[in-house]
């Protein structure tokens, strides 16, 4: 490279200028051009080796990858999210030229990357980069799968060789979420109940006046008995008449009144026909009982859509499920969205408290 030249006009260091003193300012001094001269520099570049021509290049002075799990346990339920977190470092290149991995698909997960994160910093040795990328992985059948290696060639520029660096196998056993199991067909299967066979009634012969017995009246004894015990039994009944009348009246206390936590039943009736649809696999009614449970649940400012309430939720793998709903409806032909994930992820929410506020208009008198 060609040695860079700077020029500047120095103020000479001569006797000051009369008149510098009269207008308190140094225009008058004599100035001295000044040219410094830098020093060239010379780089070798070196060619790419032949047999590198093809493929994608990535050349480095140092390069290792790793990876980061969340949770880290190797045995997890069906709709369980995981984080993979894909995070290779580099010496000697920038990162911008780092890739972006994207691992292979099992048929057992369904994968949602999120865009990689990269940064650079520039050393007295060099350029440092660092790329990050997280995954979610989400299981959608139970089972034991591989997940296969990761592998990224890049060339050594310190050794002039190629090099690949490897992220092993990891095998995941995926077991039956404990609702779902509880809530199979096979469980939600009533038995019949068993019917007792119909009495054989017997008809009777018909009898004669003379041959029907005379009724018999009950003893004073019995007839007394009776009477005190249905004296009993109404004043029981009035008193329990008494109790609720005094219940009714008595002004409610504070532990008392209504739950102000506990969903309307039009919330409740939104939510049932949300899982109903995510359950049956229609995208459609899912995205309509979606933006009806979003109404009920934030009556005041509602979301308009999908990705207004992705925004709302503010939950990674909810907006992946949301974006992958709104790419279905969309979608030419037979759809073929899953719904399980969402009805899994939704299920998960906690309940959105609503404040108590007061309602009357009135000042209070002793404020």
């Amino acid at each position: 490279l060609d040695a860079r030249i700077i020029q500047s006009n120095n103020s000479s260091r001569g006797p000051r200028h009369p008149l510098n003193d009269l207008f308190n300012s140094g225009r008058f001094n004599s100035t001295q051009a000044v040219r410094i001269r830098g020093e060239a520099q010379t780089l070798n570049v070196r060619p790419r080796p032949p047999s590198q021509q093809r493929g994608e290049w990535l050349p480095a002075q140092a390069l290792q990858l790793s990876e980061q799990w969340l949770p880290e346990e190797e045995e997890v339920e069906v709709g369980m999210p995981l984080s993979r977190t894909l995070i290779i470092e580099a010496e000697g290149v920038a990162g911008t030229m780092l890739p972006d991995l994207t691992p292979v698909a099992d048929a057992g997960f369904k994968l949602y990357p999120e865009p990689a994160t990269q940064e650079s910093s520039a050393t007295s040795e060099g350029m440092i980069s660092k790329k990050v990328r997280k995954i979610a992985y989400i299981p959608t059948q139970a089972g034991s799968f591989t997940l296969p290696a990761v592998t990224l060639q890049w060339w050594n520029s310190r050794k002039n060789r190629m090099e690949v660096a490897t992220l092993p196998s990891k095998t995941i056993t995926v077991v039956a979420a404990v609702n779902a199991a509880a809530n199979s067909p096979e469980n939600s299967i009533e038995q019949p109940k068993s019917i007792a066979p119909a009495a054989v009634v017997t008809p009777q012969p018909q009898r004669t006046p003379q041959s029907i017995p005379p009724t018999t009246q009950p003893p004073p004894t019995e007839r007394i008995t009776l009477w005190h015990w249905t004296t009993l039994l109404f004043a029981l009944l009035w008193l329990l008449t008494l109790l609720l009348s005094w219940r009714r009246r008595r002004p409610q206390s504070p532990s008392e009144k209504p739950d102000l936590n506990s969903e309307p039943s039009s919330c409740k009736a939104a939510q049932k026909q949300l899982f109903a649809a995510c359950n049956n696999n229609h995208p459609q009614q899912a995205r309509a009982a979606l933006l009806e449970w979003a109404a009920c649940r934030w009556p005041d400012e509602p979301p308009t859509g999908l990705g207004a309430l992705a925004q709302r939720l503010d939950h990674p793998i909810l907006s992946a499920l949301l974006s992958e709903l709104d790419q279905a409806l969309y979608q030419q032909g037979e759809s073929s969205w899953d719904g399980a994930p969402l009805h899994q992820h939704l299920r998960q929410l906690p309940k959105e408290k609503r404040s108590k506020t007061d309602t009357s208009p009135l000042q209070p008198l002793y404020p």
